[in-house]
């Protein structure tokens, strides 16, 4: 007979060969909730020996520790009984462990190979029926985080994408940017060379004006005192044609007062010889 207190839950103790189950101490220990001194008690007694029961009952004391991946060995080292009512428990319960380990696709297993035993068994279909359900569930939940893994990968991804054309935006237009400052700084310089030259062609057409206005000073300084000596040599010779014009007039106006004077003289002398 089984139990059923709860789900994936084991099934009665076997008796030991040649012992009552009220004999075995074993047994004793795990109905008074001992479970690890039913645990200690099995494995010494197995410790020399390949006793099926014992490992059966083995199995059930660690199923109740919550021991369960050892329980499923011990289970597994029971499967030797050659009974099979006893054979159908040790399935059951190794279906069970296996449950309780997760092992879902394993412990489904183990049912059907207990119901192929017991077609009839309801616990077994039962639980046989809440595996594979929770493997249905397991499946939908391994895809759901499948799939919220890849939509991670994906959005990850995604950020990373957009964070390197950020980047990449940033980048170029960094570039850009620096390239309108060179283009900026070059045409700045060449306007500068432009203006310099401006300037220096101002500043050397100034030059030559200033240059060129001197030599026209110069010039008209040169020959206005040119035209100044010219027109003193003028004065001079004017003078000079002067002086002796006026020189030969006076020189005339003296040898007529001479003449006139001697004429007189004549005059008078004839006058005063006639009066003699």
């Amino acid at each position: 007979m089984k139990t059923s207190i709860l789900l994936f839950g084991c099934l009665l103790f076997s008796g030991l060969p040649g012992t009552s189950l009220a004999a075995d101490s074993g047994v004793q220990s795990y109905k008074n909730g001992k479970y690890d001194q039913a645990v200690e008690y099995y494995q010494k007694l197995l410790k020399d020996k390949d006793i099926p029961q014992a490992s059966y009952n083995l199995g059930n004391s660690l199923y109740k520790s919550g021991r369960y991946d050892d329980a499923v060995k011990a289970f597994e080292q029971s499967l030797g009984v050659k009974n099979d009512q006893q054979k159908f428990k040790a399935m059951y319960n190794l279906g069970n462990a296996l449950a309780r380990a997760k092992k879902l696709k394993q412990s489904a297993a183990f049912y059907r190979r207990a119901l192929e035993l017991d077609p009839k068994d309801y616990d077994a279909k039962y639980n046989l029926e809440m595996v594979n359900r929770m493997m249905q569930q397991q499946q939908k939940q391994q895809k759901q985080n499948s799939q919220n893994n890849q939509n991670q990968k994906d959005k990850k991804k995604q950020q990373k994408q957009n964070k390197d054309q950020q980047k990449q935006d940033q980048n170029k237009q960094q570039s850009q940017k620096n390239q309108d400052q060179n283009e900026q700084k070059s045409q700045n310089q060449q306007n500068k060379k432009q203006q310099d030259q401006q300037e220096q062609q101002k500043q050397d057409q100034e030059k030559k004006q200033q240059q060129q206005q001197s030599e026209q000073q110069k010039n008209q300084q040169a020959a206005g005192d040119s035209t100044r000596q010219q027109m003193a040599k003028k004065s001079e010779k004017s003078l000079d044609k002067q002086e002796a014009a006026q020189i030969l007039n006076a020189l005339r106006l003296d040898q007529d007062k001479v003449m006139k004077a001697q004429i007189q003289k004549k005059l008078e002398k004839r006058k005063l010889e006639k009066d003699w």
